[in-house]
């Protein structure tokens, strides 16, 4: 049995056991690689990635010895290498821990019987000790450094996801504890959220930890007008905030849908507040009840140009109000966009707004699948082909601009491509400033309440970028 084991520090295991020589980068590189792509790889290629610097000769020599190596420490079972190819065999003999994370999260999805969710999910927790190939020094590999870094956000996308589904589940089993602990881990990877810190409050407030609460808010407020001059708490968390801090009032912390049943808790503190609220359904329970424009998720990364964000105001104003393109249209092209950008922040925040009025979780759902799945309208499922298009291609094929303009009209056609430049621009500008200057902290970080952050290893974002692992 192979074992390898990606998060945090990186492990590989023969039956049980780890090789008896100290592990190599480049070997656990290479098998991670090849479990994550799942199909063969160059043997010339792999050995330019994975020895950079050296010329193509030495480089495939030094291969060639790497592999006999692997050879003889046991991995000859597992691997397919012929002259041109390296590929892993008997998978069914294969434990890849993103594989078995991918797996829990998928079957927590798709059950439903919440025993079963939580179960998955507390699975997967544990499973993820922390980054995707943490101790992997990516400058020695300067190759696979984006794939590295585009890996590390999508697995963080869905342990986000994960905790958000979570916690509600944890709360409404009364197991307040581990809600609390997982939550605290939801705001370690999204510092910057509003929503985030609203589910952890709301675990905090079941756990009677009042105080605790208070200050967590205020430390947070603190910090991100430190961090972001004009900020201001959104609509939900300044209500949370208001009824936090002022005594003998009640917290009512409603779920999405008020007009789905849940559950009621009344929380016992030494506080001279009532709390109650009901347990929260959605990902992210307190949708805005404004529009959020884009410019709002820019202002923090441009501070050397700040004009920038009046201008993308302008435009995002322009096409709202002028209503060529439909709310549900709009909502289709937007979400469409985060999915193919991976910027979940924009995901998340337009799930929340659009199950408000347009779209409901089914379509949400399906709005990430291809395009032509069955379901959608011709004219919807143009809408998404659109995005596609100028996305991967930045043109719309004519077929495609020709249904569109018949069924739209060109006023309508301009905003949609103008729409979806806009939020490329923005996942553009977030995955850049992420890669260069913003370092997600590790779920170890704990905030102690005085001002700073306990660290671990790992520094903070800085000021100027914050916001962009947040688009």
């Amino acid at each position: 049995m192979l074992e390898l084991i990606s998060f945090r520090k990186v492990e590989i295991r023969l039956n049980g056991t780890p090789p008896q020589q100290r592990m190599d980068q480049r070997r656990a590189l290479l098998l991670t690689y090849l479990a994550e792509t799942g199909k063969p790889q160059s043997r010339p290629k792999m050995a330019q990635i994975l020895w950079p610097d050296a010329e193509i000769e030495l480089a495939n020599t030094r291969m060639r010895t790497l592999l006999s190596r692997m050879r003889k420490d046991g991995f000859e079972p597992y691997l397919h290498i012929d002259r041109q190819t390296l590929s892993l065999q008997n998978e069914a003999e294969i434990y890849f821990d993103l594989t078995e994370l991918r797996k829990l999260i998928a079957e927590a999805e798709t059950s439903t019987e919440e025993e079963v969710k939580v179960e998955k999910l507390l699975k997967a927790d544990q499973l993820y000790q922390g980054q995707f190939l943490a101790d992997i020094v990516e400058d020695d590999f300067p190759a696979l450094a984006d794939w590295t870094s585009s890996m590390q956000y999508e697995i963080e996308v869905q342990m986000i996801r994960a905790y958000n589904n979570l916690v509600p589940l944890l709360l409404k089993q009364d197991n307040i504890k581990t809600a609390v602990s997982v939550a605290q881990r939801l705001v370690i990877l999204v510092p910057y959220e509003d929503e985030a810190q609203i589910i952890y409050l709301q675990a905090l407030i079941a756990d009677g930890s009042v105080a605790q609460a208070v200050r967590h808010l205020t430390h947070y407020r603190n910090t991100m007008r430190e961090e972001f001059s004009e900020y201001s708490f959104s609509a939900a968390l300044s209500t949370l905030e208001e009824q936090l801090t002022r005594p003998g009032r009640t917290v009512q912390l409603m779920a999405a849908s008020e007009s789905t049943p849940t559950t009621i808790r009344k929380v016992q503190s030494n506080q001279p507040h009532t709390f109650q609220f009901q347990l929260p359904q959605q990902v992210y329970s307190q949708p805005s009840t404004t529009r959020m424009s884009s410019a709002s998720r820019l202002s923090g990364m441009t501070e050397n140009r700040p004009a920038l964000p009046d201008a993308y105001q302008s435009l995002f104003t322009n096409i709202t109000e002028q209503r060529v393109l439909t709310e549900r249209q709009r909502d289709l092209l937007i979400l469409r966009s985060a999915h193919n950008m991976q910027s979940e922040h924009e995901w998340t925040q337009y799930v929340a707004e659009a199950q408000t009025t347009n779209l409901n979780d089914e379509e949400i759902s399906r709005v990430r699948l291809d395009a032509e799945i069955s379901g959608w309208s011709d004219a919807e499922m143009n809408l998404l082909k659109a995005v596609d298009q100028i996305q991967m291609q930045q043109k719309l094929l004519p077929e495609t601009a020709s249904a569109l303009q018949k069924e739209l009209g060109e006023a309508a056609l301009l905003d949609l491509i103008h729409l979806v430049g806009m939020y490329m621009t923005l996942g553009t500008i977030r995955r850049t400033f992420l890669r260069l200057n913003h370092t997600i902290p590790q779920r170890t970080q704990l905030y102690n309440y005085s001002g700073s952050a306990q660290k671990s290893g790992t520094s903070m974002a800085a000021p100027h970028v914050a916001g962009a692992a947040a688009l």
